[in-house]
């Protein structure tokens, strides 16, 4: 399979073991991008047998051993802050592979995330220093990561990094005073997890990592109403332009069953597959999209501006400090 005729469908769910083999040996270097590895055994061993992904098992093996340590530390922090009053709530990856996925080694991990209401940040440092988890030292930040704070925490030979979110998609429009940060993320549904995927996808990362729109093409497959509301939230939050975009690739590329057709955007074609498969690869429609998908010129110029003002500053837009 070429670089030109592959498709994100094709990618994800190969319709045949020979298909499969040829996109392991044609195809290596997407797979290893965008981590696919374990989702591609887990996939191919169920729909072929384990013969056919047999060169991916020592990956996915090694996924799933650090997925499980991920699992494992995560559950055992929400009972220490369940013992000390603190609700959280598992945000991205561990909250995907909890809910979407049957084999915990399917999903590309690099840290827990959680999110804590940043009124309990005292208390959160407190437990987590006691419990031996350590700061990041020098951490630098800017308008628009700094309402997180990481941690590490060695076991057994194994980095295990945490980052506390004490926001959730902050600032998005400024012109919004609602955030999604106001939302019971203890509770978060479907459209509200929708409208903070799509967000993080598009608005914040500019769809550099393909199993981000997977993610969202399960969510919206398991749950046909996340929809209903997510148009409503993403008012309210200033991420429709965001949400549209994400529908109309999951829509286009995976066949997402869609109860409602997303609205047509103008730009949407600048999203193609071979954009996906490598943004950077496109410089000008990078450019293009990661501008465009804010909604507003003034909202891009806006972000572009404390972007421009951190990097001025040697990149230190400002140290995080929860005092």
């Amino acid at each position: 399979m070429s670089r030109s005729s592959l498709t994100l469908k094709e990618l994800f769910y190969p319709s045949s073991e020979v298909g499969l083999a040829q996109l392991l040996q044609t195809n290596e270097w997407v797979i290893s991008d965008h981590r696919l590895a374990g989702w591609l055994y887990s996939y191919g061993r169920k729909k072929f047998g384990v013969n056919s992904v047999q060169t991916l098992k020592t990956e996915w093996l090694n996924q799933w051993l650090k997925n499980q340590i991920f699992l494992e530390n995560w559950l055992s922090l929400k009972n220490r802050f369940a013992s000390r009053g603190i609700e959280t709530a598992p945000i991205k990856g561990i909250a995907m592979l909890e809910s979407l996925y049957e084999d915990s080694g399917a999903r590309a991990i690099s840290d827990i995330d959680i999110y804590v209401e940043a009124e309990q940040h005292q208390a959160v440092d407190r437990l987590l220093t006691e419990n031996g988890w350590a700061p990041q030292a020098d951490e630098l930040k800017w308008q628009f990561n700094r309402h997180k704070k990481t941690y590490t925490k060695n076991k057994n030979g194994v980095e295990i990094p945490l980052e506390v979110h004490f926001e959730i998609m902050p600032n998005c429009n400024r012109n919004q005073k609602a955030k999604i940060s106001v939302l019971d993320m203890a509770k978060l549904n479907s459209a509200e997890n929708l409208v903070y995927l799509s967000g993080h996808l598009a608005y914040q990362h500019t769809f550099i990592k393909l199993f981000w729109l997977h993610d969202i093409h399960l969510l919206l497959s398991k749950d046909t109403h996340a929809l209903t509301q997510a148009r409503s939230v993403s008012e309210e939050v200033g991420l429709v332009t965001s949400l549209d975009i994400v529908l109309h690739a999951c829509e286009k590329f995976f066949k997402t069953n869609l109860p409602l057709a997303p609205p047509h955007l103008w730009w949407s074609g600048l999203v193609s597959e071979s954009f996906l498969v490598s943004p950077r690869r496109y410089p000008a429609h990078y450019f293009m999209v990661k501008h465009l998908v804010k909604g507003r010129l003034k909202e891009a110029l806006w972000y572009d501006f404390y972007w421009f003002l951190s990097k001025a500053k040697g990149g230190i837009g400002e140290r995080v400090q929860f005092k």
